[in-house]
């Protein structure tokens, strides 16, 4: 919070290099604290049995959110499908979001 009110967003914006090596020094942070973390024996006495059943619990929750985004955007799809003008409104919306985009990406803009 005070770094960029202190000016060193404009700073990084005004030197390229300094950004590049802000994000590689960040990177290597997060890298060293990772390698910390594998190495320090787990607190609390957590067994691999307790992390296997989080990642299992995990990874169902995330199974069942993405089934239900598909099963909700098929529905949606399928009622969209009868309304005459769906097609060219999402086509029309296509449209202009590539454009946006290729317009920002020719800008160069971060």
């Amino acid at each position: 919070m005070v770094a960029p009110a202190a000016g060193l967003a404009a700073v990084m914006n005004a030197d390229p290099v300094l950004f590049r090596a802000l994000q590689w020094f960040g990177a290597a942070y997060l890298c060293w604290m990772g390698v910390q973390l594998l190495r320090a024996r787990a607190a609390g006495g957590s067994s691999s049995t307790t992390l296997i059943a989080m990642m299992v619990h995990v990874t169902v929750l995330s199974l069942l959110c993405q089934a239900g985004l598909v099963l909700v955007g098929n529905a949606a799809a399928r009622r969209l499908k009868a309304l005459p003008f769906a097609r060219q409104a999402a086509t029309l919306l296509a449209r202009v979001a590539l454009t946006g985009f290729g317009i920002k990406l020719a800008a160069g803009n971060r």
